[in-house]
């Protein structure tokens, strides 16, 4: 079921990337990201209460959380901000986008101490090579 949601995520992102490219260009990426997150804080809100989710309110926690809107905000910004021409192509960009992954595997080796195979390095090169091969213009 964990994979079902996920695999979800991703269509609803890849979705969400083609209204960032249209409301960007006619509205700008910085206005785009302030009404998103807006807008997400009212569902977020929404979905918040429905759930009722019971957390401990630390320092340490709140850290965690202001670092990960201070991620998720600067990458959804510069996103936008990239898109905004029109000679960029929103495929072409979520593909590169995609390869947050990258960085996700090489910052849990580094400092959560993941473990990186074989089989998982050949992934990533591929990968990558993948996104190159994609981004290339016919």
């Amino acid at each position: 079921m964990n994979y079902i949601l996920i695999i979800l995520s991703a269509l609803c992102l890849g979705v969400a990337n083609v209204f960032y490219k249209k409301s960007s260009a006619s509205v700008g990426a910085v206005n785009t990201t302030f009404f998103y997150y807006l807008f997400g804080l009212v569902l977020a809100f929404i979905v918040w209460l429905f759930f009722r989710e019971k957390m401990e309110f630390t320092s340490g926690n709140m850290a965690t959380i202001f670092l990960i809107s201070l991620f998720l905000t600067a990458s959804v910004l510069l996103f936008n901000m990239g898109i905004i021409r029109p000679e960029v192509s929103i495929s072409i960009a979520s593909t590169i986008r995609s390869l947050a992954f990258v960085a996700t595997v090489l910052i849990a080796v580094l400092f959560l101490n993941e473990n990186l195979t074989a089989t998982n390095t050949l992934g990533i090169v591929l990968a990558i090579a993948s996104v190159v091969v994609f981004s290339l213009r016919a």
